[in-house]
């Protein structure tokens, strides 16, 4: 990262894609390109270049596997539906706490409830994907 740190964003920024280029998997890369595009002001690409660093997502470009991120880890939706409003509250996570307190009870509720969460997801898996 010393090009980085030199005021040399350009020139960061090709060293870190040839890094990637070397080793898809090289997570320093991804974090380096994420500042440098930061101080460059370029949020939405420092954005997702952390985004591939801590694995929140599958990525073509690696070949990487659904289950090995952290999408792949926390998805037990029945529906298309559920599956892309999860993406989105991991890609965004809820910053205020009464939410965040209020979807943990939901949880909670369904957690400990087993046989009405099991008809619900049986329910849910038979509806068709609207939004598509």
């Amino acid at each position: 990262m010393v090009a980085a740190r030199m005021n040399e964003p350009r020139n960061a920024l090709a060293h870190f894609s040839k890094a990637l280029v070397l080793r898809p998997d090289y997570v320093e890369a991804q974090i380096g390109i994420g500042i440098t595009h930061f101080q460059l002001g370029r949020f939405m690409e420092a954005a997702g270049a952390y985004e591939r660093a801590l694995e929140l997502f599958p990525s073509s470009a690696t070949n990487e596997k659904r289950e090995a991120t952290l999408l792949g880890k926390m998805d037990r939706c029945n529906t298309a539906f559920g599956r892309r409003l999860l993406t989105e509250w991991i890609r965004r996570p809820e910053l205020s706490l009464a939410v965040i307190e209020d979807r943990l009870d939901r949880v909670d509720i369904f957690h400990s409830a087993i046989a009405v969460r099991k008809r619900i997801r049986d329910s849910l898996s038979n509806i068709p994907d609207i939004e598509r």
